[in-house]
């Protein structure tokens, strides 16, 4: 489906006929060259496309869809008139009141739309403040985005109308809640749990609220979970986990309720023995109230559900609360506990605090390494709390540039 008639620059010719000057797919190959499809556009990108949306039919098909790609809803009146986010979040919300009064042109633009960000929940107006959009339509005019991927909720305020609204996007591959506050749950109570989500990536932290009875994916089409340990805790992870096929999981932080360290570490490990046995990555918060950290770390590998993860590639920790350590104390701990998982390549280890001990210096770590590890071990990658090693040649050599961090630890980075 086309948004205009297609218009091809031609030439003619009294003896051949109608000649294209230029086939389609060169206008493709260009148009790639401009701004990556298997990127976002930045915003010099975005406003180069929308200068040539405006040259002609054929452009304006090969731009427009590309120009309302990423959108981002924000109702947040504090920003400058620089803001690059200005120009996002009018050009979104232009967009979606011409989809709610159900304008042919944004109707056949809402297909080209992967991915939407809600921040700040309220009503969301455009640029020249004439058109208002409250939540729920803005949740009506996501329906006609039937190919949304990826959909995040930040600072919201969650209800019936988002879950209804979400089941109804056939592609989805990842949803993410961050920092939002679920008013109530579905007025149809066995909403949730009767149609599940077929979504293989779903992210749930900071929320509160009346939070959803039930883990709403299905078990067999979910591949990445990340989640806070408590939310985890209160819904059915018991019965959950262990039909998923999980590749990836990220446990994240205790915020609420205040749970002291040892408790943190019985509740983790009850999820590590639950957990599938196809994890290649995982992360995991350490919140630590009380207590040295090198003692945590020796509690948390203090348990046989660890053996449980064959496959296990990276693995990531994320520290916060802690009393001051020395790196070394830590390492160590670290080291020792991941001895058995010999098939693990890379192991990341990040401070979330802003004050700690001073860091070991590369030296320190070679010789750490040399001594701890097996003979066996497939580790070729660490990171303790920002000094990066990777193995080269049989010899740990210190990562200058950033680069060279592999994409598992890049990813993990992520999680706080």
């Amino acid at each position: 489906m086309t948004l205009f008639a297609w218009s091809t620059p031609e030439r003619r010719s009294e003896e051949r006929g109608v000649l294209l000057i230029i086939p389609n797919e060169i206008y493709f190959y260009i148009f790639e060259y401009l701004a990556p499809s298997t990127g976002r556009p930045n915003q010099d990108e975005l406003l180069t496309f929308a200068m040539l949306s405006r040259v002609c039919r054929l452009f304006a098909n090969l731009c427009l869809p590309r120009t309302f790609e990423y959108l981002e809803f924000s109702s947040s009146r504090e920003r400058r008139p620089s803001d690059d986010v200005v120009y996002t979040a009018s050009r979104a919300t232009t967009l979606m009141s011409q989809i709610v009064a159900k304008q042919p042109l944004a109707l056949s633009l809402a297909p080209s739309v992967r991915a939407c960000v809600f921040k700040n929940d309220g009503t969301f107006q455009s640029a020249d403040r004439t058109k208002a959009l409250t939540p729920r339509e803005h949740l009506t005019g996501m329906s006609h985005m039937s190919h949304l991927r990826q959909l995040t909720f930040s600072s919201s305020l969650v209800d019936e109308h988002h879950w209804q609204a979400v089941v109804s996007l056939p592609s989805l591959e990842q949803l993410c809640f961050s920092w939002c506050e679920f008013l109530d749950r579905p007025a149809d109570a066995a909403l949730v749990e009767r149609v599940k989500l077929k979504v293989p990536r779903l992210e749930m932290a900071h929320c509160t609220g009346s939070l959803p009875p039930v883990i709403p994916v299905d078990a067999a089409y979910s591949r990445a979970l990340s989640m806070d340990a408590w939310i985890l805790k209160g819904l059915d992870a018991a019965s959950w986990l262990p039909q998923s096929a999980l590749t990836d999981l990220a446990i994240g932080t205790y915020d609420a309720p205040h749970w002291d360290w040892e408790s943190q570490i019985w509740d983790m490990h009850d999820i590590l023995q639950r957990a599938p046995q196809s994890i290649e990555v995982l992360s995991l918060c350490v919140d630590v109230y009380t207590g040295p950290v090198h003692v945590v770390f020796q509690r948390v590998f203090d348990t046989p559900a660890w053996s449980r993860f064959p496959h296990l590639r990276s693995l990531a920790f994320h520290v916060s609360r802690g009393a001051l350590q020395t790196d070394e104390n830590v390492l160590c701990r670290v080291l020792e506990g991941i001895r058995p998982l010999t098939s693990l390549q890379s192991c990341l280890l990040v401070n979330l605090d802003c004050v700690r001990a001073p860091g070991m210096v590369a030296r320190g770590i070679r010789a750490m390494l040399r001594k701890k590890l097996r003979p066996q071990s497939h580790l070729t990658h660490i990171n303790v709390f920002g000094k990066a090693l990777r193995l080269v040649d049989g010899a740990w050599s210190e990562m200058v540039d950033s680069d060279d961090t592999p994409d598992d630890l890049k990813s993990q980075c992520q999680l706080s």
